[in-house]
């Protein structure tokens, strides 16, 4: 600034900047999003539209007319609508991103210059600096359903990754107000730098970063805010007018777009330090970036130079510089859509260890093609009967979904038996036509459950029952926990047990003959000569 009593900064969205008293700047901090080949959206507040480019040849692919003056742009989390701030015409442009196309327009207050969507994308938070509140959108409908009141000038928006808290920076205060989206009232207001101008939340959610255009002469600075308390707990000296902030996916670093400075300064979040400053001649005065879903580049709206810088945050030196856009401010990137997972129930038989792996994925995905991997829990291998498996579908920005179906596993062999050996006795009852005979059991194993043996005689008599003259088959049944059987048969043959000469009628043998029994020698020589 150029006077103490100048308090306030004006982004204007004509050709060149001023900075005058009680002026100011149009600001939107990007988002920082997760897709394998990203689109970056920015703003271009000198010619009313919004130039769409692909990451991959970092080149202009699209340019979308909207409302006088775009200054801000937020991207909804399913990467389905673009949310456009425009300053001068008092309303938001929806942009469709499947056609690039303006699919409603709603009216907010007056000078939106920021706008921020909630992580489950039910509202866009929309910053109204001259009526001093906030407009919230719900995005089913595209209509305002409440206006928040908040401090003077407020200029930008940050919503918690729980979608709790908005902060809010006011400029025109020197504070920031936090608002609980479950009310939409103010809960707490909390002191910060000078003519605070941006605001960011870590990924983690812990901590807000406030970027502050006056700290010293020529200088900015960023106030750090504890979450949990509310607070400030450091703060960082940067290039002069941060206007910008956005962190990497992993919360290592912020990046901080310093407007009159024109530059890029690198916080190591875990030190809170600068460790790198980023400049170029030909990308002055950033007035927003963001970072790509990898983390592997940042790029910035460089407001006078009409481009955008991309940076890689391996070594921190830009790239490439896009030309083609119109005094570009707000800047955002496409947010990694998570995979789909999609499940099914499996039925699988065991194996010989009575336990089958399988899988449940039934077609998962990733809508923006990222290479997905894969993994169940538990993982199997499965025991027999049904267990509750969930699937876990990660693709590689680490973003995830899960589902959950049943692995049967079916036990189909059927066990193996073992027959006793095959009987052949004779007659051992007096003077009955049966013997009494023990057949024994029949053995048998199964590698996945318990076995039952049972045996059936072919004469439906019990086991235990005297077998009959002539053979007898026993049919035994072996039967695991499954119902599987396997079978096998013995036979139980008996003899008449009678003389077929007189000569074993003599010397006491006719004692050993029971079918028929025999009181005497001359009975049983009597039985021979009538048979």
């Amino acid at each position: 600034m150029t006077s103490s009593t100048q308090k306030f900064s004006k982004r204007f969205f004509g050709a060149a900047i001023r900075v005058v008293t009680l002026a100011l700047f149009l600001v939107v901090f990007g988002a920082s999003a997760a897709l394998a080949q990203p689109k970056v959206y920015v703003t271009n507040s000198n010619n009313s539209t919004v130039s769409v480019i692909d990451t991959t040849t970092n080149t202009i692919t699209a340019t979308v007319s909207v409302g006088s003056a775009p200054v801000a742009i937020a991207i909804t989390p399913n990467g389905a609508f673009a949310y456009v701030a425009n300053a001068s015409s008092n309303n938001v442009s929806v942009i469709d991103l499947a056609t690039n196309t303006v699919a409603a327009t709603v009216p907010v207050g007056t000078i939106p210059i920021s706008v921020a969507i909630t992580p489950d994308g039910a509202f866009a938070y929309v910053v109204n600096l001259r009526s001093n509140n906030l407009s919230v959108i719900a995005t089913a409908t595209n209509t305002v359903t409440t206006t928040v009141p908040v401090g003077s000038f407020p200029i930008a928006i940050a919503i918690t990754p729980n979608g709790a808290f908005a902060y809010v920076v006011n400029e025109g205060a020197n504070n920031l107000s936090v608002v609980a989206t479950a009310t939409n009232t103010v809960t707490a207001t909390v002191p910060v730098g000078n003519v605070p101008d941006a605001v960011a939340i870590s990924p983690d959610g812990a901590f807000a970063y406030v970027g502050n255009i006056i700290t010293a002469p020529s200088t900015g600075g960023i106030s750090v805010i504890d979450t949990a308390t509310n607070t400030v707990v450091a703060t960082v000296a940067t290039s002069n007018q941060p206007i910008s902030i956005a962190f990497t996916p992993n919360g290592a670093f912020a990046y901080v777009a310093n407007f009159v400075g024109s530059s890029v300064s690198v916080i190591d979040t875990g030190s809170v330090t600068v460790t790198a400053t980023i400049s170029d001649p030909q990308a002055r005065t950033p007035a927003g970036v963001a970072i790509t879903p990898n983390g592997a580049f940042a790029y910035t709206a460089n407001f006078n130079s009409n481009n955008v810088s991309v940076i890689d945050t391996a070594t921190n030196t830009i790239t490439t510089l896009i030309t083609g856009l119109a005094g570009p401010q707000g800047i955002a990137i496409t947010p990694n859509r998570a995979p789909v997972a999609q499940c099914q129930n499996v039925t699988v038989n065991a194996g010989p260890s009575c336990t089958a792996n399988a899988s449940i994925n039934n077609g998962s995905f990733d809508p923006d093609g990222d290479a997905i991997t894969l993994s169940q829990s538990p993982a199997g291998p499965y025991p027999v009967g049904t267990t509750n498996v969930t699937l876990t579908v990660t693709d590689s920005s680490g973003a995830s979904s899960q589902c959950t179906s049943t692995v049967t596993v079916v036990d189909n062999t059927p066990p193996t038996i073992t027959c006793p050996g095959d009987i052949t006795t004779l007659g051992n009852i007096p003077d009955s036509p049966f013997a009494n005979v023990n057949p024994g059991t029949a053995t048998a194993t199964d590698t996945c459950s318990s076995v039952t043996v049972a045996g059936v005689r072919s004469d439906a008599q019990p086991l235990n029952a005297p077998y009959p003259i002539g053979t007898t088959t026993i049919t035994w049944t072996a039967t695991d926990a499954a119902g599987n059987h396997a079978t096998c048969t013995q036979t139980i043959t008996v003899i008449a047990n009678t003389p077929t000469n007189k000569d074993q009628c003599k010397h006491g043998g006719w004692m050993t003959f029971t079918n028929p029994t025999f009181r005497n020698q001359g009975d049983c020589v009597s039985y021979v000569n009538h048979h």
